[in-house]
């Protein structure tokens, strides 16, 4: 079996006697040194460089590193980093992980040699404290299982645990481990020194196992160095909580303190004592004064670190105390009140109402103690008012002061005086103010208008009863009051008539229905202007019009301002009437009509009645002229009759010679053929009665005419100044006329497509073509009797469109005709 040989550990420590260890008469305070080898992987089996997991520590072993041991088992004088000793590679070695069972944590594993006061290990430190006294511990593994103790040349662990001076070299302490057990735990070895002057010191581990034989292997873990610190609490030692802007006092107590003279540096800790916050420089007093004022609400931890004048920045060189607690509460915000801040005097007080807080106090003034209950104020006495508010918590922490401010301020005295101008159109009132305690105002004369003006004036343009009223402010406070005046002074002119519509020579009785006041003492006078030149002063006259015509009556109704009002009225004076009729010709013809003049006086007429004589029917028209015909010849009696308002009618007649229209008849219509024999139109009535003249459309002046071509042809007869006309119309016959359109729809108008013959007979040949647009033939028909195109094509239906048609006609004298064209076919 492979020999397994020991490895030794150097630590640095302080001076220190190697015969007899120095003690602690205190605590041994926080590491210096803790040593830990780092932590692994779940799946890497060794790690290194060494430096990297444990810087400042060396070996005089060959260090194996990351990749481990060649041919996976490490060897005599090896050693490396691994999280279990059985990744040695050797069959016989424990499976124990790291002292405090972290299956990822890392020891240094030695497989050692077995030369004599071999350092297998070392660890230098700096930066100490002279005359410290410290304490070397670490935990050593037994790597062999138990079973490998049996054999007779077996050798277990077995190291010194040395402090040497890192300049001199000389020894400042040691400790003998003995044989570590190899019961597959850790055991933790120790010794204690004291540095002296050094500042510097080794910490090693040195083999004491030699020999050859088996064993001798081990594995080393959390190396720590401990300074021996007095005892040093917080006082008070607490857990509590104050308000912000309170403050506590500490002190230091320590026991046994090495540190002459000592100083004291105070602390403070925000984030539960990851970092902490130095408050002031280093003292040698042991008091200290934790403010609140600026610091934030929270929890806080207080501590203080003690060493050796000058030297509480080194971390190597101090105690460190307990702690006490301290939790800043924020103050309570300013409780909410609700309060009305403004009183004018004579207001009702409403007490303040709190909306948010607990525990109210009230104050008159900061700093004095506070009041038995809630103010009241005195809204009877003008002035401004101010107390203070706070909330307090259950701690008993108290808000910041609110200020309550109110102000009284006094009512206006509201009144004024008028002086009334009246007016003819509108009316004056000047306004006195006499408020007090006010600065600006408002009044309302009840007529809609407002004014701001201290002392205004105001016309009301109509008379009645007003309410005014005036509203004075002063300091946010305002009162009113409000005055009746009487305004009213009528004057209104009116008057009636009985009657106002006369006939020359009567008389009109004027009512005065005026509605007047007396004014400063002045009774209502009247003027009347009868419009005739005649006037009177009198209040109900009576007046005679003595010529006809249109009287415009005026009436003055006057007060004692003075004013005045008008009323007028028209009074119609009818002349005496007169009617006499002509007429603007002596004889007239049967149905002719004649103009009748009547000359009437117009004035006061209220009806025309006309009567012709010929039936019992009147005509009611006032025109002078009235143009009538008569139906019948004879002798006529024409009656006007003028109806009048006031005065007596009138009435007029004149007769009216009508005599008889002649008769004339020329015939029926009738036709004539190109180059036929001319036709004889004739007046047979009248042709002979010698009174008759004759006078034809084409220019001859007998009773007959001849006619060889087509027309309209007109006779005028006229016999004792009455003329008669008649016409004949001469058509052309032996010709075709072709419609331009048809509408097949079935409702027997216009359903074919055929020429219309106004003289068929006169056809001796006849044919009939229909194309489409597209040259088609879609109908054919030499038939000059027959229907004509029903607007189909083999039985069916053609569409709307436009088709060409092509007719030739043979004339029974004769003569051709040809006729194309086109023919729209609708549906």
């Amino acid at each position: 079996m492979k020999r397994l040989l020991g490895t030794a550990l150097a630590l640095t420590l302080l001076y220190g006697s190697v015969h007899a260890q120095p003690t602690c008469t205190g605590v041994w305070g926080t590491p210096l040194v803790n040593q830990t080898f780092g932590q692994g992987t779940a799946t890497d089996n060794w790690y290194g460089p060494l430096n990297t997991y444990a810087p400042g520590a060396s070996t005089s072993t060959t260090f194996v590193g990351a990749a481990g041991p060649v041919g996976g088992v490490l060897s005599d004088g090896f050693s490396g980093l691994a999280k279990v000793p059985s990744a040695s590679g050797q069959g016989n070695w424990v499976s124990t992980p790291d002292h405090t069972g972290n299956t990822n944590g890392l020891m240094f594993l030695i497989n050692a040699p077995s030369t004599a006061a071999t350092v297998f290990f070392e660890y230098v430190m700096d930066d100490l404290c002279p005359n410290t006294t410290l304490k070397l511990s670490v935990w050593i593994l037994n790597a062999n299982m138990s079973s490998l103790t049996t054999n007779p040349t077996y050798q277990y662990p077995n190291m010194t645990l040395k402090a040497v001076d890192a300049i001199t070299n000389v020894e400042l302490g040691s400790s003998e481990s003995g044989d570590v057990a190899a019961d597959a735990a850790w055991h933790q070895y120790s010794v204690v020194f004291s540095n002296g002057t050094s500042s510097s010191v080794k910490l090693q581990l040195v083999n004491n196992s030699v020999g050859s034989g088996f064993g001798n292997d081990l594995a080393i873990d959390d190396i720590t160095v401990q300074p021996c610190v007095p005892v040093s609490h917080v006082l008070p030692k607490i857990d509590t909580l104050i308000c912000q802007n309170a403050s506590l006092n500490f002190t230091a107590n320590v026991t046994a303190s090495p540190y002459n003279p000592p100083e004291y540096q105070w602390q403070y800790s925000t984030d539960g004592g990851t970092t902490w916050l130095d408050q002031g420089a280093p003292s040698a007093s042991t008091s200290y004064t934790f403010t609140t004022g600026s610091l934030a609400a929270g929890s806080y931890l207080i501590r203080y670190k003690t060493g050796p004048q000058g030297a509480t920045a080194n971390s190597n060189c101090i105690a460190i105390s307990d702690t006490s607690k301290v939790t800043i509460s924020s103050p309570p915000v300013t409780p909410g009140i609700n309060y009305i801040d403004h009183y004018c005097t004579g207001t009702a007080f409403v007490p303040f109402t709190i909306v948010s807080g607990t525990n109210i106090k009230w104050y008159e003034a900061p700093g004095d103690p506070p009041m038995a209950a809630a103010p009241v104020v005195n809204t009877n006495a003008p002035g401004v008012y101010t107390w203070y508010a706070s909330q307090t918590t259950l701690q008993g922490c108290e808000s910041p002061l609110l200020p309550v401010t109110v102000t009284v301020v006094q009512n206006p005295i509201v009144d004024f005086n008028y002086t009334l101008g009246p007016g003819c159109s509108n009316d004056t009132i000047y306004l006195q103010n006499t408020a007090q305690f006010a600065n600006s105002y408002r009044w309302d004369f009840g007529d809609g208008l407002t004014d701001t003006a201290k002392n205004p004036v105001h016309i009301y343009n109509d008379q009645g009863i007003y309410n005014i009223r005036l509203i004075a402010s002063g300091s946010g406070c305002k009162d009113s009051t409000v005055k009746i005046i009487d305004i009213n002074h009528p004057l209104q002119a009116a008057f009636n008539t009985s009657p106002d519509v006369i006939c020359v020579g009567g008389f009109v009785n004027f009512i005065n229905g005026s509605t007047t006041s007396v004014v400063h003492g002045t009774a209502p006078s009247w003027f009347w202007d009868f419009g005739d030149g005649s006037t009177t002063t009198q209040e109900s006259p009576s007046h005679t019009f003595n010529t006809p015509g249109e009287y415009h009556v005026l009436f003055v109704a006057r007060n004692g301002i003075p004013c005045t009002d008008t009323a007028r009225t028209t009074i119609l004076v009818d002349s005496v009437p007169h009617l006499l009729l002509s007429k603007s010709d002596t004889s007239i013809c049967q149905g002719q009509i004649t103009t009748f003049f009547a000359d009437y006086t117009q004035n006061g007429l209220t009806d025309l009645q006309w009567n012709f004589g010929e039936n019992a029917d009147l005509l009611e028209q006032k025109s002078p002229g009235v143009r009538h015909a008569f139906e019948l010849p004879g002798t006529y009696t024409i009656t006007v009759n003028g109806y009048y308002r006031v005065c007596p009618n009138a009435s007029a007649t004149i007769q009216m010679l009508v005599k008889p229209m002649p008769h004339i008849d020329l015939g029926a219509d009738t036709s004539i053929c190109l180059d036929a024999a001319p036709l004889t139109l004739t007046d047979a009535v009248n042709a002979a009665d010698p009174k008759a003249t004759w006078r034809w459309s084409s220019g001859e002046k007998t009773a007959s005419i001849q006619v060889r071509h087509d027309g309209r042809y007109t006779a005028t007869v006229t016999i004792d100044q009455c003329s008669s006309s008649d016409d004949v119309v001469v058509t052309k016959d032996c010709y075709t006329d072709v419609p331009n359109s048809f509408t097949p729809n079935g409702d027997g108008v216009n359903d074919y497509f055929f020429p219309r013959q106004y003289l068929s007979k006169g056809v001796s040949g006849f044919a009939m073509t229909v194309y489409n647009r597209w040259g088609q033939k879609v109908f054919e028909t030499e038939n000059p009797n027959g229907r004509g195109w029903d607007g189909r094509f083999n039985d069916k239906a053609q569409p709307t469109g436009v088709y060409i048609y092509a007719i030739k006609v043979v004339l029974k004298n004769g003569r051709a005709e040809e006729y194309t064209g086109n023919v729209t076919l609708l549906r």
